[in-house]
């Protein structure tokens, strides 16, 4: 729990300026309050994920409601048991705190235990930090990988996570279809604003297929928490709202008459979103049909265009095999 001998703490730098190196944690040192450093972190077990990099954007946890005048100090001394940070910072002001764990399983450990604590007064919240570097990539080809998405995408900067979204039928492995989407995370808003606005400007393509990806920065949405009932806040509106409570509405009353429009209306939107979505279909099987007649067509241009310079070639060198000839007689 942070130490209660902290009085006056002083406005830390925001997580964006924040060095994303390891720095030194009271649990690399020996004991804290004579307990061994080892009886308190989890330092047993990677909980590194296949294709995680330590220290990834992925173990940032946002912690508010911090305790009035808690120091870094304070903060590295809540996440202790959790092993080593690569950041560390207080906000007196907003009276908030970020902190960046080894991987992201031991950040999600360190939310589900720490989340609600009470270290002093009031209740400490935890919760899992947007990814301020994560893109959205659409118009995949079924033949992109992670591994390749990664290699594409790393001539931009450094990619600390690429997965390309299959159907939740099955794994990869067990033939599911990949979904034509993907995620990007990449170690700076920087390097993903670069990507973006190249591919945006440009038109990067990952494989033979001339199908250009599409990138736009990911639409993070948190499933986990939700919105608790506490958090709505008390307005004019909510208690119109909450004046009654869950059921059907009866046929033949007003709010049955006018509650079927509103379906109905959402139905019609529902089947000219399909209509669209087919039209668009249709028209990209007509362009990728276009698509392969014209690489045809530029193949067979190319093998004709081969064969004359080759036959150019071939006259020349007689003609020039000619004149020695003469020359020698």
């Amino acid at each position: 729990r942070p130490g209660e001998s902290a009085e006056n703490a002083e406005a830390f730098p925001s997580p964006e300026s924040s060095s994303a190196p390891e720095a030194p944690c009271p649990a690399d040192e020996g004991t804290l309050d004579g307990v061994p450093a080892s009886a308190l972190v989890l330092n047993g077990f990677p909980f590194l994920k296949a294709g995680e990099r330590p220290f990834s954007q992925r173990g940032r946890l946002v912690v508010s409601n911090v305790p009035q005048g808690a120091s870094e100090d304070d903060l590295r001394r809540f996440f202790i048991k959790f092993g080593r940070l690569a950041e560390a910072c207080v906000d007196s002001d907003k009276r908030e705190g970020v902190v960046r764990l080894e991987t992201s399983a031991l950040a999600e450990i360190a939310r589900t235990e720490l989340d609600a604590a009470e270290p002093q007064g009031p209740r400490v919240r935890v919760r899992r930090a947007r990814h301020s570097a994560a893109l959205s990539v659409g118009n995949l080809s079924p033949c992109v990988s992670n591994e390749l998405l990664a290699e594409a995408f790393g001539r931009f900067g450094e990619v600390e996570r690429s997965i390309v979204a299959v159907e939740a039928s099955g794994s990869a492995s067990g033939g599911s279809r990949a979904s034509g989407r993907g995620r990007l995370e990449f170690t700076s808003t920087e390097e993903a604003s670069r990507a973006a606005e190249a591919c945006r400007d440009g038109v990067f393509l990952l494989t033979a297929c001339l199908r250009p990806v599409m990138v736009e920065p990911f639409k993070q949405l948190d499933e986990e928490e939700g919105v608790p009932e506490a958090s709505l806040p008390r307005t004019l509106h909510y208690y119109k709202e909450r004046s009654k409570a869950p059921r059907f509405a009866t046929p033949g009353t007003l709010e049955f008459e006018f509650a079927a429009r509103c379906r109905a209306l959402d139905e019609m939107e529902r089947l000219h979103v399909q209509q669209v979505e087919r039209g668009v279909q249709r028209a990209r099987e007509r362009l990728e049909a276009e698509m392969e007649t014209a690489y045809h067509a530029f193949q067979i241009t190319a093998v004709c265009v081969d064969r004359v310079r080759r036959r150019e070639e071939m006259r020349r060198l007689d003609e020039e095999r000619r004149r020695h000839m003469d020359a020698q007689r």
